[in-house]
């Protein structure tokens, strides 16, 4: 089973994920416990596209899955 991070903080710091971004949903689709969001990631001029897959149990996310463009991710963490 994998690791378990529990808050937003927690979250952003063990994906590596930029503090200061501001994020923007682009669609949304669910069918009973699995859901697929894409969104919009964007800081210091750079944008990443991100999809991610998500299975819910029982009000909480059990699965998370991301997929995005790994070259166009590294440009945006490295924005300043």
């Amino acid at each position: 089973m994998g690791s378990q991070v529990e808050g937003r903080d927690a979250f952003l710091a063990a994906a590596a994920f930029p503090p200061d971004a501001e994020t923007t949903l682009v669609a949304q689709v669910c069918q009973g416990p699995e859901a697929f969001q894409m969104y919009d990631s964007s800081r210091a001029g750079t944008t990443v596209r991100i999809v991610e897959h998500l299975t819910v149990e029982e009000g909480k996310v059990t699965s998370s899955t991301l997929v995005t463009d790994s070259g166009a991710f590294m440009a945006f963490v490295g924005a300043a």
